[in-house]
C-alpha cells in the first residue's frame, strides 16, 4: 500500500516508453514509497502502464514548454533514460537528444526547487580503452571531442557527454545527480539487440558469423535489475541515511554526483549468447545445428577501418558505418567488457537478483516474435 507522503513523491521518467523506460516505470509504480508516474516520450502508443500519466514530447521541446511542464507534474525526481536507439537511430539525432536534451533539463530543473534529484542511465560505451576487464568507475572515459580517425560512434561520443553533464551538475543543496552505468540491457521488450538479430538472422539459409575464435566475455544487466538500481541511487539521493556504510576505503560512501556500475554479477560469453538468441529465433534443436562461418579478426578489422575511412572521404564524416560494421562493433566481438559493480552493491544496496537466464531468453525472443506477427498482421489488414 502506498504512504500518504511517499519517499519520492511524484517522478518523472523520460523515455519512459523504451525498453529500460517501461521496466522502470512499472518498478516505480510497484513500490509503496513512490508517488504519482509521469512519462516524458516522443511516442506514448507503446510500452505503456495503465496507472502511469503519460505525455507525449521531449527533453528537445523549447526551454518553455519543458519548464512549463514540469511546473505542471512538479516532480521530486527525475529519472532521463530518454535516448534514440544506439542501433536504429539515425546518428544526426544523438547529439540533439543527449547533449542539447539533456542540458535542456538540467536546466528548466535547477529552476524549481521542488525537483530534489536527478538519476541518468549511463551506457557501458562511454568507457574508453577496451578491453576491459572489472573496470571500476574510475575507468577514463571517451573524450568529448575524439580524433576523427578513432572511430569512436556518436553515440557513444554523446553519451558520454551527457554523462559529464549530469555528473557536473551536481549541486548537494540544489540539485542531487546520480549515473547509473548500465552494461548491456537486456530482457523481454528489447527493441535493439533481439530485434537486430531477429532483422539479421532470422532467415534458416543465412549463415551466422563469428568474428575471431570467440572466447570474449562480457558483463550484462537485466533490465529488472537495472531498473531496481535506478530506484535505489534515487532514494538514496533523496534520503542519504539509505546510504550503505562503506566496509573498506574503497568507495566513499556518497551517492551524489557519483556514477554506478550495474551488473547481473556474471560474466557472459558474447558469442554463446549470440547464439542462444539465434538458436531460440530459428527455433533449432540446438547451437550445434547453427551453421556458423568464422571470419577472421582481421578481415573484420580491415573491413571496419575501409567502410570509416570511405564515409570520411565522401561524405565528410556525416554519414557513420551501419551499426554492425563500427570500432564499438568490433570491440565487442573480439574484446572483453566486464564491469566492477562493488561499488553499487556496497554504497546503494544493489543485489542483483536471481533469474533464470535461459528462461528470459525465452520470453524475450517469443515477445518480440509475437510483435512482428502483430505489425504484421496489421500492414496486411
Amino acid at each position: 500500500m502506498a504512504s500518504s507522503n511517499p519517499l519520492l513523491g511524484t517522478v518523472l521518467v523520460t523515455g519512459g516508453c523504451g525498453f529500460l523506460g517501461y521496466h522502470l516505470v512499472g518498478s516505480l509504480l510497484a513500490d509503496p514509497e513512490i508517488g504519482p508516474v509521469h512519462v516524458l516520450d516522443l511516442d506514448t502508443t507503446r510500452n505503456t502502464h495503465p496507472d502511469a500519466h503519460y505525455t507525449r514530447g521531449s527533453v528537445t521541446d523549447s526551454p518553455a514548454v519543458l519548464l512549463s511542464f514540469l511546473e505542471r507534474i512538479q516532480p521530486r525526481v527525475i529519472f532521463h533514460a530518454a535516448s534514440p536507439s544506439a542501433t536504429y537511430a539515425s546518428s544526426s539525432s544523438f547529439y540533439g537528444t543527449n547533449v542539447r536534451g539533456t542540458e535542456n533539463l538540467l536546466h528548466q530543473a535547477n529552476k524549481l526547487s521542488y525537483i530534489q534529484a536527478l538519476v541518468y542511465t549511463s551506457s557501458i560505451d562511454i568507457y574508453a580503452n577496451p578491453p576491459h576487464q572489472n573496470i571500476s568507475e574510475h575507468q577514463p572515459l571517451l573524450p568529448d571531442h575524439p580524433p576523427f580517425w578513432a572511430g569512436v560512434t556518436e553515440y557513444d561520443r554523446t553519451k558520454t557527454m551527457a554523462h559529464r553533464l549530469v555528473l557536473a551538475a551536481n549541486d548537494p543543496v540544489r540539485l542531487k545527480t546520480a549515473a547509473i552505468v548500465s552494461a548491456h540491457i537486456w530482457g523481454v521488450r528489447d527493441s535493439q539487440s533481439t530485434s537486430f538479430y531477429f532483422d539479421s538472422f532470422s532467415d534458416p539459409s543465412t549463415a551466422l558469423v563469428q568474428i575471431g575464435p570467440g572466447g570474449n566475455r562480457v558483463s550484462t544487466v537485466e533490465v529488472g535489475n537495472c531498473a531496481a538500481a535506478h530506484i535505489l541511487a534515487a532514494k538514496a539521493l533523496v534520503d542519504p541515511s539509505r546510504i550503505k556504510p562503506a566496509n573498506s576505503k574503497e568507495y566513499d560512501p556518497r551517492v551524489d554526483g557519483e556514477a554506478f556500475n550495474v551488473t547481473d554479477g556474471v560474466e557472459v560469453d558474447f558469442w554463446n549468447h549470440y547464439r542462444d538468441v539465434c538458436r531460440l529465433i530459428r527455433q533449432a534443436e540446438s547451437n550445434d545445428a547453427l551453421k556458423t562461418r568464422v571470419v577472421p579478426v582481421w578481415v573484420f578489422r580491415l573491413v571496419v577501418l575501409c567502410i570509416r575511412w570511405a564515409l570520411l572521404v565522401f561524405t565528410l564524416g556525416l554519414v557513420e558505418p551501419p551499426t554492425s560494421l563500427t570500432r564499438t562493433a568490433l570491440s565487442w566481438c573480439v574484446e572483453d567488457h566486464l564491469l566492477d559493480d562493488g561499488k553499487a552493491q556496497v554504497v546503494l544496496g544493489y543485489r542483483p537478483r536471481e533469474m533464470d537466464r535461459q528462461k528470459l531468453l525465452v520470453e524475450s525472443v517469443e515477445w518480440e516474435r509475437e510483435r512482428r506477427r502483430q505489425l504484421a498482421e496489421k500492414k496486411g489488414q
